[in-house]
């Protein structure tokens, strides 16, 4: 299906990213707007008062099916509408469908904590035992509010209240929270272990905290796998993008550490996660390049034979041919890289990271339409690196 988004938020951007993964024909569309006349549904996700003018921005949009994903919170509506869903049916004449408006809303207890606590204990835990954990949020607000006025010891012995009611994602995470203050990132770690098998793949809370907590340890590879999680979801995650530079930096540092002690292949799963959270570091790149030619760097022409040998002997090995198409680029060889690449894929088809290296050797080819494709292809088969390539390449042409 060809979708439109209009708004690169958590919700347009996040979105956009799913629906390409499932191998939808995305087109993204910031505040400059833009033509939709292509698409078959148009998701509209900017803020709430800033519909009218998006929608001023956009062209082709006439008659399309379209889904608001808008919020009105503490603004009016259009003059004239009830709603912006209505306004917007009333400038497309097509259907409209409102969706996705609570994806970030959290209840709160209000009134004071006696009445919180003694609506809590008015719930029936016989007739309905999952409502436990309402007796919990009393002590959770509690904790957040301590925390914020850096009361670090009383909010721990209030969120401990709050876990002792029983394992609920939120308690965890708002003490997981607290413990990171304190400076216990090991504590912390424990306490999203266990959000995360209640919750799994919260990408909103606990995923973006234990990537922190888990770079505070130096634990660069799995802090970076969860970064990786998150930011596949949501782009624009605040606490993602603010440890992303020192995690990629610890990346680039432990993979160079362990690549000169000898583990060249742990070495280049670790760059591998480096270039699909950061595709355009240099840094990252001329590193991992650096690792994958490893000690045939020398001599080139003789390199090249040895690897040629090597990839003789092992034609499904990935890693020789990779190792090949880097030798042979360096000497620009890069029509031999791409049949190289033609016979791998031959019989792995779906091997994600092998379409990305061909996406690259087209590029460099100057076919910039079929590397554009290809790294399409490599970002339909769970390649990040491929989904940014993608969109670079389109953008350029």
């Amino acid at each position: 299906m060809k979708i439109a988004t209009v708004g690169r938020g958590n919700i347009g951007g996040g979105l956009a990213d799913r629906w390409e993964r499932a191998g939808h024909e995305v087109t993204r569309l910031g505040k400059d707007g833009g033509d939709v006349s292509d698409a078959d549904v148009v998701l509209i996700a900017v803020p709430g008062n800033a519909t009218a003018d998006a929608l001023e921005k956009v062209q082709g949009i006439e008659g399309k099916t379209v889904i608001d994903a808008t919020n009105l919170f503490g603004i009016e509506p259009p003059p004239g509408f009830a709603s912006n869903a209505e306004f917007i049916k009333s400038k497309t004449n097509g259907p409209t469908v409102k969706s996705f408006n609570l994806n970030f809303a959290r209840p709160r207890w209000g009134g004071s904590y006696g009445e919180m606590e003694d609506f809590a204990r008015a719930v029936d835990d016989q007739r309905w035992p999952r409502l436990h954990a309402l007796r919990g949020y009393v002590d959770e607000d509690r904790a957040n509010l301590l925390h914020q006025d850096k009361h670090l010891d009383e909010a721990l012995a209030a969120s401990d209240r709050a876990c002792a009611q029983g394992d609920a994602a939120d308690f965890l995470t708002t003490r997981a929270r607290i413990k990171m203050a304190r400076g216990d990132s090991a504590g912390a770690i424990a306490d999203l272990d266990r959000a995360d098998a209640i919750l799994p793949g919260d990408v909103l809370a606990v995923l973006p905290l234990r990537a922190w907590a888990r770079a505070r340890t130096g634990d660069w590879v799995l802090a970076g796998t969860d970064l990786l999680t998150v930011l596949r979801v949501d782009p624009t995650n605040s606490d993602a993008r603010e440890i992303f530079d020192t995690v990629v930096r610890g990346l680039v540092y432990q993979g160079w550490v362990i690549f000169k002690g000898g583990a060249r292949d742990r070495a280049l799963r670790i760059y591998d996660l480096a270039a699909n959270l950061a595709p355009t570091d240099a840094d990252v790149l001329q590193r991992r390049e650096w690792v994958v030619i490893g000690k045939e760097g020398g001599d080139p022409l003789q390199a090249i034979a040895n690897t040629e040998a090597a990839v003789k002997a092992s034609p499904d090995d990935f890693r020789a041919v990779q190792q090949l198409d880097y030798l042979l680029s360096r000497q620009r060889e890069f029509q031999r890289v791409l049949l190289l690449w033609d016979d791998y894929l031959s019989r792995h088809p779906d091997d994600g990271p092998a379409h990305m290296e061909r996406a690259s050797t087209l590029h460099l080819l100057g076919r910039d339409g079929d590397a554009r494709a290809e790294a399409a292809k490599a970002c339909d088969l769970g390649v990040s690196e491929g989904c940014v390539r993608a969109r670079v390449l389109s953008v350029q042409r």
